[in-house]
């Protein structure tokens, strides 16, 4: 059964009373289609996949996958003051695992969003399964308070939620999903 979305629209801010994660891919998708495809920022092992949306706080969160980054994002399940804040505004979001800024973005088809860049580029990733079932663990990671216990400091938990950034010499080392979690790449140095 395909559930049908019904957003309602408040200025830029769009709200949805159901999961957007099809409208999100749709326009991903779109966007890569159109503007990324083919270029060096491209990992042709990945595709675009919306994760593990769920409603939390009266807002959608969920993690989205392209062949150029890992996003953590969130669009809003009701009417709100979003709309008051302008672009690229950054907000923190206090998770259960702790707080995490995000950047407001704004796009013609989705309206107002907040996202969190977990990675880019996705050269590390070498398939999309494994990105997917890293994308899973990181939204089980958020909503599990004290998230700094078993053995995750808070310097590597901010560094898996929002602070990775791979650089070129990182790029080469394979990431395992544990790794990226603990916010420590290969050889176990922190990024």
């Amino acid at each position: 059964m395909v559930t049908k979305l019904h957003p309602q629209i408040s200025g830029n801010c769009i709200s949805y009373d159901s999961d957007p994660s099809q409208l999100v891919v749709d326009r991903f998708e779109e966007i890569y289609q159109q503007q990324i495809k083919g270029t060096p920022i491209e990992n042709p092992a990945l595709s675009v996949e919306a994760v593990g949306f769920q409603l939390w706080n009266n807002q959608w969160v969920g993690i989205l996958i392209t062949p150029w980054f890992l996003n953590l994002m969130i669009m809003s399940a009701e009417k709100t003051g979003w709309s008051k804040i302008s672009a690229d505004a950054q907000q923190q979001w206090q998770f259960p695992c702790g707080p995490i800024s995000m950047l407001k973005n704004a796009d013609d088809t989705l309206g107002l969003y907040y996202c969190c860049s977990l990675a880019s580029p996705m050269s590390a990733f070498d398939s999309h399964e494994s990105t997917r079932q890293t994308a899973l663990e990181i939204m089980q990671m958020l909503f599990v308070a004290g998230n700094e216990t078993n053995d995750v400091t808070q310097d590597q938990k901010q560094a898996s939620l929002g602070k990775l950034n791979v650089d070129a010499e990182r790029k080469k080392v394979a990431v395992s999903r544990r790794s990226f979690l603990r916010g420590v790449l290969g050889s176990g140095d922190k990024p």
